[in-house]
């Protein structure tokens, strides 16, 4: 090199278009020499750290390739298989190599009319691992202490593993809890499997034989997604069931639940409701929640909880399945649903995932714990992180369940205060999709009157155009538009800082302003409330909100 000549870095030239997997549709000879050269190239060299992971000054990468010249490619770090052709070196992800193979063989013994079928073998140990089911046993005891006075257990599960026993004992003793205990019969597990080796009858029998205190028949969920004539299907399958599962029951204390089946589709929603408050259910449960969670279809969730709930007599009480979380735990009981159930707390657990007010964590992104519980306050996230798999899953599944518990006495406490609408409200807001079902509440506050109480204790907040909306505004507006006044003059205020206006002193000078004030209509005006007559402006809300000082068009 001479001096001052610029230094130039070496050019590499690929095709970016160029993708060895896709030239030509191998065939099932070539696949097969394929795998072999994987296995061949994971079982011929020797782990990583004995030959590759010397420091990168020390490596000769000119002597590995020839070193493996004769073998035409060798292993990188237990990831990458490297080799030539045509004068061409290839860098391959053995992982994704590995995909790419068993796709095309898979394409192949398609085409070939070849392939290979089996039937899962549902779920006991792919949904619960024996460690996981005895952590849950050993939870119970615990949900107990925390504030959960009923538990949902899962029927089917106990059926495979402990019918005999079961049967004899009761499900309170097999779980080890002497309050009252709902038991789901499988239609989770037919959510996602497509069916389960029970028949109907077979699962209530069961049921009724363990003595639960909330027993559900063997439905078969809508989900998420289905066409409306397959969802039709499902409901018609449901409804036969429920009709022989409610015909056939037994007189001993029991509650059976009917599953409202119909997903996105509110008119079926609507016939499953009415069909199973006519065949007798004293209570009823929303099914397919979980995967409009898991969609983060939170609107289309509201608006399948308020098409079942308009049709419920409020005798009956609605359950919403899978739906405990704390971000809609609050949706949820504004809408009118009384119970709940989830194992987020152990499925979450299981992942290093903790349940928070507005969301979930991971472990590692977590410097402190969002509250003090039992867990939090022994332990610190980091050494969380530090115990062995199985302790630490309990550890956090008892820390989610403290999570929920303190959701559910949120809620409880702001309907105490009467503040449910402001919370529900500001817990829309933890996430851009739970914020459209604000929509579906403003659309429906007519229904939501019902269940608001007419007279509160404290004052209402009023902060945006949506409170407009609320059940007691739109009710005061029911109030003014029955007033009636034979007073041939208006007289319109703004919105007065002393309420009621008639106390105030400015209303008392506006009147000697008039040589018959009796004669005059006094109104004030809310931007919220509208146009309030003072004869009426002390009845509720009208002198018992509190409002943002903001300009409002």
């Amino acid at each position: 090199m001479q001096p001052g000549q610029a230094i130039e870095p070496p050019s590499i030239k690929i095709n970016p278009n160029y993708n060895p997997f896709k030239e030509s549709k191998p065939s099932s000879q070539e696949v097969n020499q394929s795998l072999e050269i994987l296995k061949e190239a994971t079982d011929s060299f020797p782990e990583p750290e004995t030959n590759l992971n010397a420091p990168s000054t020390n490596q000769n990468w000119g002597g590995i390739l020839a070193a493996t010249a004769k073998e035409n490619y060798f292993q990188l770090d237990n990831k990458y298989i490297i080799t030539s052709f045509n004068s061409s070196l290839f860098i391959i992800d053995q992982h994704r190599a590995h995909q790419q193979v068993l796709y095309e063989q898979f394409l192949a013994s398609q085409n070939d009319k070849k392939s290979a079928t089996q039937k899962l073998i549902f779920p006991i140990q792919i949904e619960l691992s024996a460690s996981d089911y005895q952590l849950s046993l050993e939870l119970i005891s615990t949900m107990k202490e925390i504030g959960f006075d009923v538990v949902i257990t899962n029927a089917y599960i106990t059926m495979k593993r402990l019918e005999e026993k079961a049967r004899k004992n009761g499900i309170h003793k097999i779980i080890k809890y002497d309050s009252s205990i709902m038991t789901d019969s499988g239609g989770y597990q037919v959510l996602e499997y497509g069916e389960v080796d029970v028949k109907p009858p077979t699962m209530a029998k069961f049921e009724m034989d363990i003595m639960t205190d909330f027993a559900i028949p063997l439905d078969k969920p809508t989900g998420f997604g289905l066409s409306k004539k397959q969802a039709k299907e499902y409901v018609d399958h449901t409804l036969k069931v429920c009709k022989t599962t409610i015909k056939n029951k037994k007189n001993n204390g029991q509650i059976w639940i009917g599953p409202i089946q119909g997903s996105e589709h509110p008119e079926l929603v609507k016939r499953s409701t009415n069909e199973l408050i006519n065949m007798g259910y004293q209570m009823l449960a929303l099914g397919s929640p979980v995967e409009f969670m898991e969609s983060y279809e939170y609107k289309l969730l509201a608006e399948m909880i308020i098409a079942a709930k308009k049709n419920i007599p409020t005798s009956i009480p609605l359950h919403l399945f899978g739906a405990g979380h704390p971000l809609t735990i609050p949706l949820a009981v504004a809408l009118g649903c009384d119970t709940f159930d989830s194992a987020s707390y152990m499925l979450y657990a299981k992942h290093d995932r903790v349940i928070t007010e507005d969301g979930t964590r991971r472990l590692e992104e977590l410097e402190y714990f969002p509250f003090d519980c039992e867990v939090s306050s022994r332990y610190k996230p980091k050494e969380l992180l530090a115990m062995k798999k199985e302790e630490r899953t309990d550890q956090i599944a008892l820390f989610n369940l403290y999570s929920i518990k303190a959701e559910v006495d949120r809620v409880k406490q702001a309907i105490r205060e009467g503040r449910l609408w402001e919370y529900t409200m500001k817990k829309a807001r933890a996430h851009p999709k739970l914020f459209e079902t604000i929509d579906v509440i403003l659309n429906n506050t007519k229904f939501l009157q019902d269940g608001t109480p007419k007279f509160k204790e404290k004052a209402i907040f009023l902060f945006g155009p949506e409170d407009q909306y609320r059940p007691e505004i739109r009710r005061y507006h029911e109030y003014v538009k029955k007033f009636r006044t034979k007073k041939k003059i208006g007289v319109i205020t703004k919105d007065p800082m002393i309420k009621p206006v008639f106390t105030s002193y400015d209303y008392k000078k506006l009147r000697r302003k008039f040589k018959d004030a009796d004669l005059v209509q006094f109104c004030n005006y809310n931007p919220f409330l509208g146009i309030i007559p003072i004869e009426i402006s002390d009845v509720f809300p009208a002198s018992h909100y509190v409002m943002s000082r903001k300009e409002f068009e």
